[in-house]
């Protein structure tokens, strides 16, 4: 009886084993295959030398957009991962910007180009203006002191110096009373040239 007990066992054993064996078999053969197919070489990348102006902070911080002129793949979109340096400020106006830009496509491959970025500062400086009083001491007349009508200024990115120019530029007995006088302001470094006025009395 033992004898014929163990047989028993070892024949349910091999059932149960082949019985795996079909069903993984049948697993096999009725999933449906599902194939991931990914490129492998790396995007070209191109990228755009764009303008770019600091802000009120006297920074620009690059986002990407500005930098890729367009990618080119296969079967996938471009995307950008990073810039180095990642943003420029007031000390790169007036000096081209060589950026490093790495781009991604959508399998994950990355690739990099160069971008030269040109760095503007388009907003003025504030200045204020004092009305004075001129002395006329003789019948030659009097130079107006521009530093008396120019108080000071505050810009986003530093200025080293100012030059200074009224209109007009010397007073006479004819201009007895109160007359107008423009102050003319030229920042340096200049913010493209702009002159910035006041008119005081």
């Amino acid at each position: 009886m033992k004898k014929s007990s163990i047989v028993n066992i070892s024949f349910v054993k091999k059932q149960n084993v082949l019985l795996l064996i079909i069903l993984f078999i049948s697993t096999m053969i009725n999933a449906s295959p599902s194939i991931n197919i990914l490129s492998i070489s790396p995007a070209t990348v191109l990228c755009a030398d764009p303008t770019v102006e600091v802000d009120a902070d006297g920074q620009y911080t690059f986002t990407g957009n500005e930098l890729l002129q367009r990618g080119i793949d296969i079967n996938t979109d471009i995307s950008f991962i990073s810039a180095s340096p990642a943003s420029v400020d007031c000390e790169d106006v007036g000096n081209p910007v060589q950026v490093t830009v790495t781009a991604q496509d959508g399998d994950g491959n990355t690739s990099t180009c160069t971008s030269t970025v040109t760095v503007e500062d388009n907003i003025l400086p504030e200045i204020t203006c004092n009305d004075i009083t001129v002395y006329i001491m003789d019948g030659v007349g009097t130079n107006i002191d521009v530093f008396e009508i120019f108080e000071g200024g505050i810009d986003n990115c530093p200025v080293i110096s100012y030059s200074l120019t009224a209109s007009p530029q010397k007073v006479t007995c004819a201009d007895i009373g109160e007359i107008p006088v423009t102050l003319s302001v030229y920042p340096f470094p200049s913010n493209g040239g702009q002159v910035i006025t006041c008119t005081v009395t």
